[in-house]
């Protein structure tokens, strides 16, 4: 579900200058470690450096290909922990400005970025890091939480404070993120896996769960309003919010005090998609009807995307809800299948009233769009 963060990709032509040599057979393992080393310092210097936009995607795919031939081998580590000392330096910017960088430099970021996003060893950690809260390329920043959700498991396995560090990241950078992609990215590492991986103990998968929550809580408001307002990759990126929410209180499942504040928030977030989904039907009719036999305008395009978006975000809604308190109620998908906006207005008010039924402090809240008082 999450939205599309748009990356320019170019044919690939060749790199200038000469590729350090790749280790032969017969080199002991301190000349092997060297030459790597030579090659992936070579190749960043490439990405960091050239104005040629197909050398720079060249040598993100070298780097890549060469890590995964590198674990096929059983060397992964020693390849990430070599990518590791050169890619910081590719993702630099200066703590000073906020300027927008220059298209080609963006671009030499995102694909250093991506290089760290591939790198699944535990030791590339702090470059994730510096990815993921970098401070003018969202682009970045998206690759960053990706890298972070591939090692979110390895890093619970560490020592707490390595915990804590993500979560801390995680917290702020939740607060702040406003692009609705890199937000998506970041919400897909608090997607705790269903059920407890080996070799975390209970204790940490509780804490785990326990600081999702906290999380997802403290930002929840101010995601589904722009929900409500219309944002249609923000509906996007809040099925990955559901997602999140559902995992972190999978281990209630059955305990209706502990589910209700989640099942709320499940609620208000699908009343305000509801209210977003008929108001952008209402919009797709009316630029039908004056249109005529023309071809739909962008406006009306727009606002099928928000219908759609919205519609989405209403299932994962009402899918959370039934996996939570094992109902199978399908109101909600029954309305939508009417394409009309007041019968879904209609579903999520019953449902949210249904719930309350079932024992689960839950109530129906009519929420004010931002900048309207409540």
């Amino acid at each position: 579900m999450a939205p599309v963060l748009v990356v320019l990709f170019f044919a690939v032509a060749g790199a200038t200058g000469q590729t350090p040599p790749w280790p032969g057979p017969d080199d002991s393992p301190e000349t092997t470690k060297r030459k790597i080393s030579e090659r992936i310092k070579y190749r960043f210097e490439v990405i960091a450096e050239t104005e040629d936009q197909d050398d720079i995607v060249k040598h993100r795919l070298k780097l890549i290909g060469e890590y995964r031939y590198m674990m096929a081998k059983g060397n992964g580590g020693d390849y990430v922990k070599a990518v590791a000392s050169y890619a910081a330096a590719a993702l630099s910017t200066d703590p000073n400005t906020s300027a927008i960088p220059s298209a080609i430099k963006r671009l030499r970021e995102i694909n250093a970025a991506m290089v760290v996003a591939a790198m699944n060893d535990i030791s590339i950690l702090p470059v994730v890091e510096l990815a993921a809260t970098h401070k003018t390329n969202p682009g970045v920043r998206y690759y960053g939480w990706l890298g972070s959700r591939a090692l979110r498991t390895g890093m619970l396995k560490q020592d707490k404070q390595v915990a804590d560090k993500m979560f801390a990241v995680i917290a702020t950078s939740a607060e702040r993120e406003k692009n609705p992609a890199v937000l998506s990215a970041l919400l897909q590492t608090l997607q705790l896996e269903p059920t407890k991986p080996a070799g975390i103990s209970p204790q940490r998968w509780s804490y785990a769960a326990e600081r999702s929550l906290r999380i997802l809580r403290k930002n929840w408001r101010r995601w589904y309003v722009r929900v409500l307002a219309g944002d249609y990759e923000m509906s996007l990126a809040c099925g990955e919010a559901v997602l999140a929410l559902k995992n972190a209180v999978a281990r209630n499942i059955g305990q209706k005090s502990a589910l209700s504040i989640p099942l709320q928030m499940v609620m208000d977030l699908a009343y305000c998609a509801g209210q977003g989904y008929s108001n952008a039907i209402t919009q797709v009719e009316a630029l039908k009807e004056a249109r005529g036999q023309s071809k739909p305008t962008s406006a009306e395009l727009a606002a099928q995307q928000t219908v759609d978006a919205n519609a989405e975000l209403l299932l994962e809604c009402e899918k959370t809800v039934n996996e939570l308190t094992k109902q199978k109620n399908s109101r909600i998908r029954q309305a939508l299948a009417t394409g009309e906006g007041a019968a879904v207005q209609l579903a999520v008010i019953t449902c949210t009233k249904e719930l309350a039924k079932l024992g689960y402090k839950v109530e129906f809240r009519q929420i004010a769009p931002p900048g309207a008082s409540e």
